[in-house]
C-alpha cells in the first residue's frame, strides 16, 4: 500500500482508498489515472523488448561463428605467422582478398589451408560481417566476450550497456574455458540444426521487421538491416556445415 496526495485537499491518503477520509474526494479513479502507463511508455517498452530480442539473436550468431573460429585456431595461427601479421582484423583482410583470388600467399601453405578446412575462410569473412553492426566494442569481439554477453542477457533483464559495464574478460576467462570446452559441440550442433529449419529464418525476419517498425531512428533501422544481412551470411555457413 502506498500513500498518495488527495487531488482535492492535498492530504496523504492510501492509494487503495475509495475516497479521501478528510474531504470525501474520490481517490480510486484518480489513482488509476495517475498509475496508467502512457502511450509513449508502452511504445518505449515495446522497442526495448524488440531490440533485446534482436541483440540476443545476433549474439547467438556471433557465438556460433566464434566457436567455429576457435575450432580452427591452430591453422589460423600458422597463417598469421607465415604472413607476419599479429592482428586478427588484418588476417581477415588477407583472407577476404584470397577468397576474391586477389591475394598473394605461398601456394603450398594456401593448399594446406584449403585442405585443412574448406569452409574456414568463409567463416572468417562471415564473422567480420557479423561484427559490422558495431553492437559489440572491439575489445570484446572474441569468444569469451560474446559467450559471456549472451549468457548474461539471456538469464537477466539487464541491457547490453549494463552487461558491458560488468564484463571483465580477465576475470571470467578461466571460468569460461571449462564451460566452453564442455558446451561448444552441443552449441554448434544446435546452431547447424537450426540453420536447416526454414521457420528459423522466417522468425528472425519477423523479429527484424518488428524492431524496424517500432523504431523511429534511421541509424537504428540501418543497424537492424546490417544484423539481418550478417544473419543470412551466418545461416549460409552453418548450412554448409550441415
Amino acid at each position: 500500500m502506498a500513500l498518495i496526495q488527495c487531488p482535492d485537499c492535498g492530504r496523504e491518503v492510501s492509494s487503495r482508498a475509495i475516497s479521501c477520509p478528510h474531504c470525501g474526494c474520490p481517490i480510486a479513479a484518480e489513482a488509476a489515472v495517475v498509475s496508467a502507463p502512457t502511450s509513449a511508455g508502452v511504445a518505449k517498452a515495446a522497442q526495448n523488448k524488440a531490440e533485446r530480442e534482436v541483440i540476443l539473436a545476433h549474439l547467438q550468431d556471433l557465438r556460433a561463428l566464434e566457436l567455429l573460429k576457435k575450432k580452427h585456431s591452430r591453422v589460423l595461427e600458422m597463417v598469421m605467422e607465415h604472413c607476419g601479421i599479429s592482428h586478427y582484423d588484418r588476417l581477415i583482410d588477407i583472407m577476404s582478398a584470397m577468397i576474391r583470388k586477389d591475394g598473394r600467399l605461398d601456394q603450398a601453405l594456401w593448399k594446406r589451408v584449403q585442405d585443412e578446412d574448406p569452409q574456414r575462410l568463409k567463416v572468417m569473412v562471415s564473422l567480420r560481417k557479423a561484427y559490422e553492426p558495431n553492437l559489440i566494442p572491439a575489445q570484446f569481439r572474441n569468444l569469451y566476450g560474446v559467450y559471456y554477453l549472451y549468457d548474461y542477457l539471456s538469464t537477466s533483464q539487464e541491457t547490453l550497456t549494463n552487461a558491458l559495464l560488468h564484463l571483465d574478460l580477465e576475470q571470467i576467462k578461466n571460468k569460461l574455458d571449462k564451460v566452453i570446452a564442455q558446451q561448444s559441440q552441443q552449441i554448434l550442433l544446435a546452431a547447424v540444426q537450426n540453420a536447416q529449419l526454414a521457420n528459423v529464418q522466417q522468425q528472425f525476419d519477423q523479429l527484424i521487421d518488428t524492431a524496424k517498425s517500432i523504431s523511429t531512428d534511421t541509424a537504428e533501422i540501418a543497424k537492424y538491416s546490417a544484423i539481418s544481412a550478417a544473419h543470412l551470411e551466418t545461416i549460409k555457413i552453418l548450412q554448409m556445415l550441415g
